[in-house]
């Protein structure tokens, strides 16, 4: 090296700094040059971007099922079923993979079959998570609906349908088993149909705090109000202020007036008498007036 920079300065008239620089700007372009020569590239497998492109494609595939799993359409639209009666095409639109389908199909033709929640949760590989979810649509020894054709003996079974709820008699446990809701919300349900004295009509699930319409949605579709149903009445002609307040459409100063007008022109008759009250608006007293009983 110190001949080379001895040779670049006495041929060429280089300074010592010049020819260290030279010499450092060749060796910069033979590592260059070699580089391009060897062609690293050469040894990156093209198979390897292939299976990338696989695994991502499976990655997306997967995404995109969850989503669709996970969506609250999906699940509305689900029926209860029987699942020693579900075939490998049927588990795999619920959302399992063609193994677990596989396993589930194989325990179901067992002799004794899938017995009961836990022994389908326990059937091994599957996806405990989504099996949870499935849980209120699962029905076991079930009887299912027939129907005969009137050309053969043959016999077609149904899915059974959804056990709908009486609304203003379920229990926290039958709220929890629409997906969305749990032990605080099904609790706060139950206070404010306690308030109100129960619920006349299915817009009321509605005004229940933090309780998302979408929730809602589910919930009237496994639960009906009995039109015999009357709720808890509340005597207009004999109530305290205390005792209108409590209940939710009842404001102080509306408790005050409906008493006031009493006082003034005697017992209501009937919830027209309301309509005099000038304060009080038709609306309201149509929501208000299952609530109201008219006693002397």
């Amino acid at each position: 090296m110190k001949r080379l920079k001895l040779l670049l300065e006495n041929s060429f008239g280089f300074s010592a700094k010049e020819a260290i620089g030279f010499l450092a700007l060749m060796m910069l372009n033979l590592i260059l040059c070699g580089f391009i020569l060897i062609k690293p590239w050469q040894y990156f497998d093209s198979s390897h971007h292939k299976n990338n492109t696989t695994s991502l494609d499976s990655l997306i595939t997967a995404w995109q099922n969850k989503i669709r799993y996970d969506s609250i359409q999906y699940w509305q639209n689900l029926q209860a079923f029987n699942p020693n009666q579900a075939n490998i095409e049927q588990w795999q639109n619920i959302g399992f993979n063609s193994y677990e389908a596989e396993r589930i199909v194989k325990v179901s033709l067992s002799p004794k079959g899938i017995r009961d929640f836990q022994h389908f949760k326990r059937i091994y590989g599957i996806d405990t998570v989504l099996a949870e979810k499935l849980k209120p649509y699962l029905v076991f020894n079930a009887r299912l609906q027939v129907l005969q054709t009137s050309t053969n003996e043959n016999i077609e079974k149904r899915p059974a349908q959804l056990i709908r709820f009486n609304l203003n008699e379920a229990d926290t446990t039958q709220f929890k088993t629409v997906h969305g809701i749990g032990s605080k919300l099904s609790k706060r349900i139950i206070a404010y149909r306690q308030q109100l004295g129960g619920f006349v009509n299915e817009g009321q699930l509605f005004e229940v705090y933090k309780l998302d319409s979408a929730v809602a949605e589910r919930i009237l579709k496994k639960f009906y109000i009995d039109k015999n149903f009357t709720p808890k009445q509340i005597d207009i002609n004999s109530a305290s202020i205390s005792d209108l307040i409590a209940h939710p459409y009842i404001e102080y100063k509306t408790a005050q007036i409906i008493i006031n007008y009493r006082k003034q022109h005697g017992p209501y008759q009937s919830a027209k008498d309301l309509l005099s009250v000038k304060v009080l608006n038709k609306e309201w007293i149509e929501k208000i007036s299952p609530y109201f009983s008219f006693t002397e």
